[in-house]
């Protein structure tokens, strides 16, 4: 559904968010693989405030984003014998992959995400550590 609209509400934000990240896509892979990632949408009313990561391809085609790059180094930090991307099972979740992490959230710093389902969750350290690797 295409966005429409005379005021923001967080319906029609959803429509504008799926327009801009189908344009978004289009877009970096017409100008070499440039990936974007939106983050979080403040809106009034009458204006609306988004936020936006581009990221180039490295040498391979691969994208490493901050959160994949900082996971690295905090999880042989932290003794995490998990690699980026990699598998392992978790009581309440499941089977989930290891995505990435964020040094600024203190308390659920690494992400996850659900095989099953595609959702990504914040896990703290305590956790992560419970994780059984495949």
């Amino acid at each position: 559904m295409a966005f429409k609209g005379t005021q923001f509400t967080s319906r029609n934000l959803d429509d504008l968010r799926t327009d801009i990240e189908t344009l978004l896509e289009a877009y970096g892979e017409r100008v070499g693989g440039v990936k974007f990632k939106m983050g979080k949408i403040k809106y009034s009313a009458e204006s609306a405030t988004i936020s936006l990561e581009a990221n180039l391809p490295d040498s391979t085609g691969k994208v490493i984003t901050a959160e994949m790059k900082a996971y690295n180094v905090y999880a042989q930090m932290d003794g995490i014998n998990i690699a980026l991307g990699g598998f392992a099972n978790s009581r309440t979740l499941g089977r989930v992959k290891m995505d990435g992490y964020k040094p600024r959230n203190t308390k659920y710093p690494y992400i996850v995400t659900q095989v099953s389902t595609g959702k990504s969750y914040k896990m703290p350290l305590s956790n992560v550590r419970q994780l059984v690797a495949e």
